[in-house]
């Protein structure tokens, strides 16, 4: 997950220098890295719930041994 951080990170730096720059699309720009931003930080919640869930399940695993 980190690596796609980095990614995600950069595509931001990229659009805010677009809007800085006052790019003729900059709304569109906006609207598309805030729907990126909203992905990855469920995608990053529904990792560390599944990570959660299977270290659970793991524990009662080795518990019924």
């Amino acid at each position: 997950m980190n690596a796609f951080e980095e990614e995600i990170n950069a595509v931001n730096a990229e659009a805010d220098k677009l809007v800085d720059a006052s790019h003729p699309d900059e709304e569109l720009i906006k609207q598309r890295r805030d729907e990126l931003n909203v992905a990855w930080e469920k995608l990053k919640r529904e990792a560390e719930e599944r990570e959660k869930h299977l270290s659970s399940n793991h524990e009662i695993q080795r518990f019924n041994r």
